[in-house]
């Protein structure tokens, strides 16, 4: 598919963000399984030392789309609303 370029190549990442596209969490899931073999099989082939396993997670991970999280509002009481909290008996 991309000679020359290291998996996922730009063109295997669309095909999967297309595949996947309903569905972040499973493409998360599969490319987690990816990166995993590609750990094992590149410190059996290379004998100078463990493979660089941040490289392998920016190849294999943070090309993923992320969904916007919904932003969780704190409850009442916690930093930064000026509300103390409730009244202990005896103050």
């Amino acid at each position: 598919m991309c000679p020359g370029l290291d998996w996922p190549c730009p063109p295997a990442r669309l095909l999967l963000a297309v595949e996947y596209r309903r569905n972040l969490a499973g493409l998360a899931v599969y490319m987690g399984q990816q990166l995993a073999v590609a750990v094992e099989d590149l410190g059996r082939l290379d004998s100078s030392g463990p493979p660089d396993g941040n490289a392998l997670y920016e190849r294999f991970i943070t090309w993923i789309e992320r969904k916007r999280e919904v932003p969780v509002s704190r409850p009442r009481g916690t930093a930064g609303d000026g509300w103390a909290g409730p009244e202990t008996p005896g103050s």
